[in-house]
């Protein structure tokens, strides 16, 4: 993989972090916030109430439905919902990084096939963070209310809440790989073959006895 597409692609996401913490971080999570309650409103089959709020100190309180129809609450870390949201400015630095005609002190100059790919990708990664945050709390529900649940269902959901913390990291990259065809030549293509060594002529050629 060039050099120097690793170099831009860091300078892009290192000048997106601030961003992302300073000015896009609370829209999210407030997106995140709707999001989890529009799936949870979504599940099949669900009649007890469920919802999400924030509470003081930032404290997310999610109220998840549970057999019998009922439903419980949980109280999660922001942090919880904010990983996932990391994702964002990832996917957007990889794929701004990519080999493309652009120019990045201009946004116009970007070629409709990225803004395709941007628009895309954001779109899929905007779920992400309520999918992640129903994995943890079905997690949570099954580790205190049914220790005892079928060993497959308990590997399940702590493998799930393990890759909650492996997807926002590998997700957008793998994304930006399957949406961008310039950036997935520039990483899958193999590298050059390297040239044969040169022959030596048969003139060049004498036995060592006979140097002197």
């Amino acid at each position: 993989m060039p050099r120097r597409f690793l170099v831009r692609a860091t300078l892009i996401f290192a000048a997106l972090l601030p961003l992302w913490w300073c000015l896009l971080r609370m829209p999210l999570l407030d997106w995140v916030q709707f999001s989890t309650e529009a799936l949870l409103e979504s599940l099949p089959g669900v009649h007890a109430p469920t919802g999400v709020s924030i509470e003081t100190g930032r404290l997310w309180n999610l109220q998840v439905p549970i057999p019998e129809g009922r439903s419980i609450h949980i109280r999660a870390e922001e942090r919880v919902a904010t990983v996932p949201t990391i994702a964002l400015p990832l996917f957007w630095a990889v794929l701004l990084a990519a080999p493309g005609s652009w120019r990045p002190w201009s946004w116009r100059s970007l070629p409709w096939q990225k803004l395709r790919a941007l628009a895309i990708g954001s779109a899929i990664l905007l779920v992400l963070p309520a999918v992640c945050v129903l994995v943890y709390a079905a997690h949570v529900v099954q580790v205190n209310l049914y220790p005892a649940a079928a060993p497959s269902l308990r590997f399940a959901l702590k493998f799930a809440d393990y890759l909650n913390t492996v997807v926002p990291y590998c997700l957008p990259i793998l994304l930006a790989l399957l949406l961008d065809p310039g950036l997935r030549a520039l990483v899958l293509s193999a590298p050059p073959a390297a040239a044969p060594p040169a022959a030596i002529p048969p003139a060049a050629r004498k036995p060592a006895a006979a140097r002197k």
